[in-house]
């Protein structure tokens, strides 16, 4: 008998199709013959041919009659062809069929198959004619082909088999008849759905896995608990030394939360029993190495891992989310982004495994925040932070946040009740950390570094000046560890002003710059830029070279993704701090690596390096010839070039570098002076062109003023034309300097510094201008500061304005009136007080400052601290002694540096010698560095 042509060419599609599928890796198979609306059953496969456990069924429709209704776009193109069910009896069997189906269209001239996946929304009602009865259609799109490159569509299609899983409820019961293979991986991504509830108790013993997730979840007494009501639950700390290898990984796993190493994690990996326990043990590790910055080894073991290819399919993406989040940290998008893009497919294929959503939603953050902006799919990563997995933990985070607020509570009311837990419950702390531990077992970096920053943070609140620096070095570690740079910078600030400053030594000593990574790059750069000058030698030479060889590494500061590499002024400004701590030899090398510079810097880059060359002693320049110094400065920004002209004629002695730096002293007065760096001897006609240059300026900015305009930042004009009429009285244009200080419509803060200078030169003053100035600072006092504090955020004038109205008066009831305002005013009034107290005698100023002394804020304790400097040296004063020998022990920078700058301007013969003895051994290299000029000084 002969086949119907129309039965060949449905029997050839047919087969033709599931040969197509057949390349995919997929099984397949013919349904029987009564099932009359599928062709095939297919059995989905991930691309490494793991089965995934679903089944998908298919029609095919083969033949040239099923391509008559194409669908084209706007320029004509075909984009695909609708398949039309006049009574919509085929499409309804197929949305009504337990199995997702797939519709496809096999071309036998092309020998391609199209698909499509029938869901209600895909599906589109018809009228036949015109009569009642309604039909539908379907498009079936051109894109779509039975092919690889429609591999992670298909097993989308063959996932949506499976029903939602029933979590609510699981906080008590977990996650019932949980595979072996998949107990591990709970454990450590989603400990809660493996981990007894804490209010079950200890009847029944914990299996190995359940230790895991209680350690992840830091419940270690419960553990300790089981162990002890059960003779087959090991001791935590000893579980290592059990025969069977989960027990053994779980005393790993204990030392790893104890210690933060991953050394016995990683011996556990090569003696893994099956792929999965391997897996875990890996993921551990690796995840424990990233904490550490060994981000090299991490990305090592597990690509050793995944060469295996044993590993099941959300091991196998669980992997490879640690493999992306390795390869970001080392800077290599591009790696990280394949395995990202490896790593989604579990939500493909396991959509019900809490553990494979939150690795696939990892992946999708990491491929948003590496993408260009312009690319990145905003609805991809929004969608990968909305699991259950990250609802999870931030219920653990705010259950935490909940616990330590009623701790900061219960410790700052000391006087009410503690409040006494009936039942064992977890401290903040230890959900704080939890929460950590889940983040970076997901993979999930950016997760793990706002935890990692937060629990430090909230644990560094409980410092002061006085804590351990040991505990404040590892606290400070731990936040430089989560790379919150910002944090970092806060916490910096405060422990080098208020101390302990040696504590953050005692961190940069700890930095392996061999091993930075793009977390911890940003952060170990603000890190030496706040406290470069604490460096020992040792430390700060590694620094600098480390510094030194990024400057002429690639950056564009185009690229948008993540993470960016910072700009090259960055680690300028860093080597600007460090400098004055590094060896004379690294010192000429920063010098040596700016000489070789190919290309001048930009505004910014410029802005750095005149700070960092302004830093440098002069010893640093003698190997440079002076002509080679101003031939590189004529090609420089402004500022970076006057620099390196008053270089090439100070330092180096170069006459011709001398007439081109003060040549322009008339045109650009304070370019020449900031460059300069002090006020220095000039001919006549130099100094009255100086002058004439700043006076100019500083009307121009009473009458910008007067019309509503203020300028910020920059230099204190009124500040250098008030220092240059006391250097330059013949030329001192005293009326202008007048005239700032009377008009009300320029800011307060603008008026501090010329406040600040006149009160300490009060004696140089003609008796005309000391009698403007008693009328004039009365207003200058009354003056409103809110618009300061509104827009400037600069301290107002007030506290110089008395120091000079109490210089300028012989009434000590007024001075003593002037002093309560001060005292009872803000930190930035109550230090000057401790500047006016000066003013009232060697006894009484001796009282008042060894009281302000002792202050909480460091700026009050160090203005107290550099005024009892001022009367030991003049006096000699007793009380004055034991206060200033009580601010020597302060654990801060701020204070001693305000001694040396108190001493700085004591005659030789009346410095005390004890006193620059014992800063000559600061730990801070600034400080070092003055004592030492000073005790020079006395030689």
């Amino acid at each position: 008998m002969r086949q119907p042509a129309q039965g060949q060419l449905g029997s050839t599609g047919e087969d033709r199709v599931s040969a197509d599928f057949g390349d995919l890796g997929w099984g397949r198979g013919k349904a029987p013959e009564s099932d009359v609306g599928t062709d095939l059953f297919l059995l989905a496969r991930d691309n490494r041919l793991f089965d995934v456990g679903l089944v998908v069924g298919a029609q095919v429709k083969t033949g040239r009659s099923f391509f008559r209704a194409p669908e084209s776009d706007k320029d004509g193109a075909v984009v695909g062809w609708w398949y039309l069910d006049g009574r919509r009896k085929h499409i309804d069997y197929w949305l009504g069929h337990a199995l997702p189906h797939l519709l496809v269209l096999h071309d036998p001239d092309t020998k391609i198959s199209y698909w499509v996946h029938v869901t209600p929304e895909a599906v589109v009602p018809t009228r036949v004619g015109h009569r009642t009865a309604k039909g539908a259609k379907i498009l079936v799109p051109k894109a779509n082909t039975v092919s690889v490159e429609c591999r992670d569509a298909l097993l989308a299609v063959a996932a949506t088999l499976r029903p939602p899983s029933p979590w609510e409820g699981s906080a008590w019961t977990g996650a019932r008849d949980l595979a072996p293979a998949d107990q591990l991986r709970h454990a450590l991504v989603v400990p809660r759905l493996v981990a007894p509830h804490r209010n079950t108790g200890v009847s029944r013993p914990i299996t190995a896995a359940q230790m895991v997730a209680l350690l992840t979840e830091l419940r270690l007494h419960d553990v300790e608990r089981f162990a002890e009501a059960h003779e087959e639950v090991p001791d935590p700390d000893t579980a290592g030394q059990v025969e069977d290898w989960t027990w053994r990984f779980a005393g790993a796993f204990t030392h790893r939360i104890r210690t933060g190493s991953a050394d016995q994690l990683l011996g556990l990996v090569e003696d893994a029993p099956d792929p999965p326990s391997r897996s875990a043990a890996a993921v551990a590790a690796a995840a424990a190495l990233l904490e550490q910055t060994r981000a090299r080894e991490a990305r090592q073991l597990l690509d050793d891992v995944l060469a295996r290819d044993d590993n099941l399919p959300v091991d196998h993406a669980w992997l490879r989310v640690q493999h992306a989040r390795a390869c970001i940290e080392l800077g290599d998008l591009h790696g990280a982004r394949s395995s990202a893009v490896e790593a989604q497919q579990a939500r493909l294929t396991n959509a019900d495994d809490p553990t494979a959503t939150a690795i696939a939603g990892v992946a999708a953050i990491l491929l948003f925040r590496t993408a260009d902006l312009r690319t990145g799919d905003v609805g991809q990563a929004v969608s990968g932070m909305d699991t259950l997995a990250f609802w999870w933990r931030y219920q653990r985070i705010a259950t935490g946040a909940i616990s330590v607020i009623e701790r900061e509570f219960s410790e700052w009311a000391v006087e009410g009740p503690r409040r006494v837990a009936l039942i064992d419950t977890d401290p903040g702390d230890g959900r704080l950390v939890g929460a950590c531990l889940l983040a970076s077992h997901a993979g999930d970096q950016p997760g793990w570094r706002a935890l990692q920053s937060l629990y430090h943070r909230q644990e560094l609140l409980r410092t002061d000046r006085g804590t351990d620096p040991a505990e404040v070095c590892d606290l400070l570690c731990g936040l430089w560890l989560s790379g919150d740079h910002k944090a970092v910078e806060s916490a910096v600030l405060r422990f080098v002003s208020d101390g302990p400053a040696i504590a953050v030594r005692s961190v940069a000593a700890l930095i392996d710059f061999g091993r930075l990574t793009s977390t911890t790059t940003m952060a170990t750069l603000t890190l030496l830029r706040l406290a470069g000058d604490l460096l020992d030698q040792g430390t700060a030479n590694r620094a600098l070279r480390w510094l030194l060889s990024n400057l002429n590494a690639p950056t564009s500061t185009a690229d948008s993704r993540y993470p960016r590499r910072p700009p090259e002024r960055e680690f300028v400004r860093a080597i600007s701090s460090v400098l004055q701590a590094a060896s004379s030899g690294e010192q000429k090398a920063v010098v040596q690596g700016f000489v070789v510079r190919e290309q001048p810097p930009d505004l910014g880059l410029a802005e750095a390096w005149r700070d960092a060359i302004s830093r440098l002693p002069a010893s640093a320049w003698a190997d440079q010839p002076a002509e080679l110094i101003r031939t590189i400065a004529a090609g420089q920004p402004n500022a970076l070039r006057l620099l390196l002209l008053r270089i090439a004629a100070i330092e180096l002695g170069d006459a011709t570098a001398h007439d081109l730096l003060f040549g322009e002293i008339g045109t650009n007065p304070v370019g020449v002076l900031m460059a300069a760096g002090r006020f220095r001897a000039l001919p006549d006609a130099a100094a009255s062109e100086l002058v004439d240059g700043l006076e100019s300026r500083v009307r121009d900015e009473i009458e910008n003023a007067r019309a509503g305009s203020h300028g910020f930042g920059g230099a204190d004009l009124g500040e250098l034309l008030t220092k240059a009429n006391l250097v330059y009285p013949e030329h001192a244009r005293w009326d202008t300097v007048l005239e700032l200080l009377a008009e009300d419509r320029v800011l307060s803060s603008k008026k501090s510094g010329v406040c600040a200078v006149l009160s300490w030169a009060v004696d140089e003053l003609d008796g005309p201008v000391r009698e403007c100035l008693a009328e004039i600072i009365p207003g200058v006092l009354a003056q409103p500061t809110w618009f300061d504090d509104q827009l400037t955020g600069q301290p107002s004038a007030h506290g110089a304005a008395a120091q000079l109205a109490a210089s300028l008066s012989e009434d000590r009831a007024e001075i003593e009136r002037l002093l309560g305002d001060l005292l009872a005013g803000g930190r930035d009034q109550q230090v000057w007080a401790a500047h006016l107290v000066l003013t009232l005698g060697a006894p009484t100023a001796a009282g008042m400052l060894a009281v302000l002394s002792r202050a909480a804020h460091p700026a009050i304790r160090a203005s107290a601290a550099a005024g009892l400097a001022r009367v030991v040296a003049a006096t000699g004063d007793h009380l004055a002694q034991v206060a200033l020998h009580q601010c020597l022990r302060d654990t801060g920078t701020k204070v001693p540096k305000a001694i040396l700058d108190g001493l700085s301007g004591v005659d030789r013969a009346a410095l005390p010698v004890d006193v620059l003895t014992e800063l000559s051994s600061h730990c801070s290299a600034r400080v070092r560095s003055e004592a030492m000029r000073l005790l020079g000084n006395l030689s």
